[in-house]
């Protein structure tokens, strides 16, 4: 039987991993858009790259808010994980984002990406993640929600994925030295 008579084309499984930024400290001179990572958003960043990679769950992708705080997880992460941060551009459009506009963004994915990191803010990611998965969630700083679904970014929509994964920094062990 040939390659289209009768076969089923499998659905496709991809995780989308939304990451509220680390824990911000205060803006030198500047305002909300230009908070950097405080000293503990850097080390629960670094932990949660370290969970990522235990786990096999590396992104093909990593996006992420034009905001400092943001910027600065994204590129931490991606370091961590021995990717390149260099093009890790943020997007202005990810900056307070509502889900709607998250989703939106997300559907514009190359279905290329099977796994794809985005770190943004609330209450936007916690919106959307509820919307997602069907239940109420609370994210609070580098807090990690690691959604699974069948199909194309395009058609990802409200109760089409599960919750695998709720990730907060003190939920992982730290490993010995």
């Amino acid at each position: 039987m040939g390659a289209g008579a009768g076969s089923a084309i499998l659905p496709t499984m991809r995780q989308l991993l939304l990451l509220r930024h680390g824990k911000a400290g205060t803006p030198a001179g500047g305002g909300d858009f230009e908070r950097p990572l405080a000293t503990r958003g850097r080390r629960d960043a670094k932990s949660l790259a370290g969970w990522l990679r235990a786990h096999g769950l590396e992104p093909d992708l990593i996006v992420t808010s034009s905001a400092a705080r943001a910027q600065e997880t994204a590129v931490c992460i991606a370091n961590h994980l021995e990717q390149d941060s260099d093009g890790l551009a943020g997007n202005e459009r990810l900056y307070l984002a509502s889900p709607e506009t998250i989703l939106s963004f997300v559907g514009n994915f190359s279905d290329t990406a099977h796994r794809v990191l985005l770190v943004g803010h609330n209450p936007g990611l916690a919106m959307l993640v509820s919307a997602l998965g069907e239940q109420p969630v609370s994210l609070p700083t580098a807090t990690l929600a690691v959604l699974e679904f069948e199909g194309t970014w395009a058609g990802l929509s409200p109760g089409a994925a599960r919750l695998a994964h709720l990730v907060r920094p003190a939920d992982i062990t730290p490993s010995a030295p």
